[in-house]
């Protein structure tokens, strides 16, 4: 037994489903249906047209993108989404008798409390009213369920006016009792005799006949449509699986490259300390026979100084005395000087520099492909032209 609470529930999946606009995200107001059968609020669609494809004379679906003609009326020339509407007034008035927080009203006297709903007549009555609703005989085939029933779920609280025949919008009072095969739409007697007529090649059938005929045609069809649903949803999935391969194929190589250029850039780095040690080396060996040699030749260049500053002072400013005595140490030491050699420095010491070894790191990669096709994509549209 359904109960009030999953009542509310179901209106309310109902409501999210089927009778919210998608643009506005709130209850229809007057549901315009595209081709694609997809229904959005006549304002709403017709101020998406306005703002977004001003002058065009089709629009895209806002939700699949299929394509509409529009008739000549614009968005209002539509048809309207008749099923939603009355969808909508089963669900207001399904919420309204769910609703047992607040007492109704009986629609008979205007005074009573609500106890019964006469679905035939789509009235809320009182216990009162009920009784003599019961005496009437042309009222004892309607049916009537208890308020308490239709919260509980046992009944639906829906209108059946829905059963019987729509007003011709053409024709003022006439009822559209006919479907035309030919235009595939609703009309009256009038239209039978003035826009549909049989010598025009109109063909049509009583409404309920119709009905059944068509509906037939769907239960046929419809089959069809799942096993086509399966094949489309293979098809995604199969879309689906070869872009996520890709995505990880493309990760995959991605994270190969990295990780080959840090190989590279480590062994780079390798080979650069490797040869920044090398260098260091020379360096250190060069410069300890550069060194000595360097003071070699300030040893002996402070020798020479030396020997020849004292060598000239004597000779200038000693006695004759003094001069002799110190002439035989200053001679073998000038002469000893004189003979000596300087040091001798290959200048081939000094030459270092580094050859590179000739290295391309154009195309260390390559992508590897497999031949594929790519199919043109053409977006799949239904174009509606206005009848004439």
């Amino acid at each position: 037994m359904a109960t009030g609470k999953s009542i509310d529930s179901t209106l309310k999946r109902i409501s999210k489903n089927h009778l919210e606009c998608s643009i506005c995200q709130e209850r229809y107001d007057r549901p315009k249906i595209l081709p694609c059968l997809h229904s959005f609020c006549e304002k709403c669609l017709n101020e998406y047209w306005t703002s977004r494809h001003r002058g065009v004379p089709k629009i895209p679906c806002p939700v699949c993108r299929q394509e509409t003609v529009l008739p000549e009326k614009g968005v209002s020339g539509l048809k309207t989404n008749f099923f939603i509407t009355s969808l909508m007034e089963d669900v207001t008035l399904q919420d309204q008798v769910a609703d047992d927080t607040h007492a109704l009203t009986c629609d008979t006297c205007d005074t009573g409390e609500a106890t019964h709903r006469c679905l035939d007549c789509s009235k809320n009555i009182c216990a009162g009213c009920l009784r003599c609703h019961k005496q009437f005989p042309d009222l004892l085939h309607h049916t009537v369920a208890s308020l308490e029933d239709i919260r509980q779920g046992k009944v639906t609280a829906k209108k059946t006016k829905r059963e019987g025949y729509s007003e011709c919008e053409k024709h003022a009072g006439e009822m559209r009792r006919f479907f035309c095969k030919r235009c595939e739409e609703l009309i009256c007697r009038d239209c039978t005799v003035i826009d549909h007529p049989k010598n025009e090649g109109h063909e049509y059938d009583d409404l309920k006949a119709a009905s059944s005929k068509l509906r037939q045609v769907f239960t046929d069809l419809l089959p069809r449509l799942t096993g086509r649903e399966k094949l489309l949803q293979d098809a995604l999935t199969f879309v689906q699986k070869v872009k996520e391969k890709l995505e990880n194929n493309a990760s995959r190589a991605m994270q190969k490259v990295r990780d080959t250029a840090a190989t590279m850039k480590a062994e780079i780095d390798a080979e650069v300390d490797g040869i920044m040690d090398e260098i260091e080396n020379v360096i250190s060996n060069r410069n300890a026979v550069i060194d000595g040699m360097e003071k070699d030749a300030q040893t002996l260049l402070s020798r020479s100084k030396h020997s020849h500053e004292l060598a000239r002072d004597i000779t200038s400013h000693s006695s004759d005395s003094d001069f002799l005595s110190l002439y035989p140490e200053i001679k073998r030491n000038l002469q000893a000087l004189g003979t000596a050699s300087p040091p001798k420095v290959d200048q081939e010491l000094s030459a270092l520099t580094v050859i590179l070894r000739p290295v391309n790191f154009r195309g260390l990669w390559q992508l590897q492909l497999k031949e594929c096709q790519f199919p043109v994509r053409r977006e799949n549209r239904i174009v509606t032209q206005p009848r004439p």
